[in-house]
């Protein structure tokens, strides 16, 4: 199954995944679900198995594109701990939900959900960032605020296979009142524990599935993991770089650009 042609395009995607992992703190699941599944489906995958698996193997990977651009940033003194703790326990009671929801949804509902998802967070991104809240004044106010942000960042990730920054990074420079720069290097950082909670349960519930292939552990396809994982600690570097010396605005631009690409893609285009 794993042709040279098929281990360019994942070496392409991980590439692309963790050079938007490090630039934009996304995960760079966006770009690896669509690879994988596509490429299941050639294999004659059934497209339950074929989505599911996409999914489970995309997260995996983004634990190890995760902590590379985390520790990128953390040289960089970008990562705010105190708001990541309150981000990392909200996710874990989202995850916990998201991939049983994911499991439970057929896979022409998930395709829509996801699309639409990313047209909403690509509006998100680009919208100005009126006083809407006081949260960014009050500590205790500000550690519901990341709380909330961290639960749907966790269902989110679990639920699409997006990693969790896709909404992490405008949702904490619209609502926590963010830099983003810094609202980047905490969405990598959190995407290392979504991911690593998000995984866990794909190949907990993998376990009791009759439809799983050659080749995998639970949901997660290991040679993909593999060769998705090793390109994309090759980009991060690059990516983390670039968005340092790029503006806010820009950077705000680049990521809801990609947004509404990737929606019209999975709506669209399958």
């Amino acid at each position: 199954m794993l042709t040279f042609a098929i281990v360019s395009i994942f070496v392409t995607g991980g590439l692309a995944a963790g050079f938007l992992t490090g630039l934009l703190g996304i995960g760079g699941g966006a770009v690896m679900v669509p690879i994988l599944y596509h490429s299941f489906l050639s294999w004659g995958w059934e497209p339950r198995v074929a989505v599911s698996t996409a999914i489970a193997t995309s997260l995996s990977v983004m634990i190890f594109s995760g902590a590379k651009t985390t520790w990128e940033y953390r040289r960089q003194g970008l990562i705010d701990w105190g708001l990541l703790r309150w981000v990392v326990l909200g996710s874990i009671a989202g995850t916990a939900s998201g991939a049983h929801l994911m499991l439970a949804a057929d896979e022409r509902t998930i395709r829509l959900g996801f699309g639409l998802l990313m047209w909403l967070l690509a509006l998100l991104t680009i919208a100005p960032v009126y006083p809407l809240s006081r949260v960014a004044q009050e500590a205790p106010e500000r550690r519901a605020t990341y709380f909330a942000v961290g639960i749907l960042a966790g269902l989110l990730a679990a639920m699409f296979g997006v990693g969790g920054g896709a909404i992490l990074v405008p949702a904490l420079v619209l609502l926590a009142r963010v830099s983003i720069h810094k609202a980047i290097a905490s969405s990598a950082a959190a995407i290392v524990f979504s991911a690593l909670l998000s995984t866990s349960d794909y190949v907990y519930q993998g376990w009791s599935s009759h439809s799983i292939e050659t080749g995998t552990l639970g949901w997660i396809f290991l040679p993909a993991m593999l060769i998705l994982g090793v390109a994309s600690l090759i980009s991060v570097p690059y990516g983390t770089k670039l968005a340092l010396r790029m503006a806010p605005q820009n950077l705000k631009y680049g990521l809801a650009t990609l947004q509404a690409g990737i929606g019209i893609k999975i709506i669209f285009f399958g």
